[in-house]
């Protein structure tokens, strides 16, 4: 073998040796590499909604550029929200904090009203399960593959901190807007002598499901009861009509209305007015 081919097998091996090296010194490092997403609440609305900040440490020698993050976010097992980011540098031992700006699910907030009406009192099981991609490249030039690092966090979060005040659970409308009417006859009262006839006339809107609406006689030393109800399916917008009979007692200060649905739950404020007072 003459010298010039041993002198190009020695670079070649020189270089074999290098690109080796190089990938498996930064493939190495690549897994000291931690991604933790931490789990925050954005304002929506007059709801809160699960989001995160993702902490990047790079410990290492090595600049490392992060790919195609892509975070999912499951309240109860419910898609709520989605993430994802191309492309982000980090320098050698450094941190990053990215705030998570996420997509919400267009039913983001039905899932919410639902949960509220159906889990009152509990902590709801927040999950963000994802990936980030981390290229390896030889002399930190040339990407010849990459590495898949998982991300996780899940944890259980009160009810009460989804929900902005002054809204709290037992009163959550969502979007949907309620009005209401005492009538006695054709005039429209607020407080009315015992043994009347009332007409409660109840308007709903932004509101598409099933209903229950109830008038409930506020008593003194004992728990409120249903004098009367009526079921309704409500298609966006609704009026509801009840007749009762306002009745006195010891114990009694009036009546209000009380609205249940999927997502939708509404009591009157414990003020006179809006509520009716019976005046004996």
């Amino acid at each position: 073998m003459s010298n010039g081919k041993i002198f190009a097998v020695i670079i070649l091996l020189l270089l074999s040796i290098g690109i080796g090296y190089s990938f498996y010194t930064e493939f190495t490092a690549s897994h000291n590499l931690v991604v933790v997403p931490r789990i925050s609440l954005v304002k929506h609305g007059v709801i809160n909604i699960p989001s995160a900040v993702i902490y990047i440490n790079n410990p290492t020698n090595y600049d490392f550029e992060v790919r195609n993050i892509y975070l999912k976010v499951y309240l109860e097992g419910y898609e709520i929200a989605e993430f994802y980011k191309s492309s982000l540098y980090i320098p050698a031992h450094s941190r990053r904090n990215i705030v998570v700006n996420p997509k919400l699910s267009n039913s983001v907030d039905a899932i919410i009203r639902g949960l509220i009406s159906t889990l009152e009192g509990r902590d709801l099981h927040l999950i963000i399960t994802g990936r980030a991609e981390i290229p390896i490249k030889i002399f930190n030039i040339i990407s010849i593959g990459s590495i898949t690092v998982p991300i996780s966090e899940e944890r259980y979060i009160p009810i009460s901190s989804i929900i902005l005040s002054p809204v709290n659970p037992s009163n959550y409308m969502g979007s949907a807007r309620v009005s209401i009417r005492w009538f006695a006859g054709y005039m429209p009262v607020t407080e009315v002598r015992p043994d009347t006839y009332v007409t409660a006339i109840i308007n709903v809107a932004g509101y598409r499901g099933e209903l229950l609406v109830e008038i409930r006689q506020d008593r003194r030393f004992l728990p409120d009861k249903t004098v009367a109800s009526k079921s309704v399916y409500c298609s966006g917008q609704c009026s509801v009509r009840i007749n009762f009979l306002a009745e006195d007692g010891i114990t009694v200060r009036g009546y209000f209305v009380r609205i249940r649905g999927a997502g939708l739950h509404y009591e009157q404020p414990a003020e006179y007015p809006p509520r009716l007072r019976v005046n004996g």
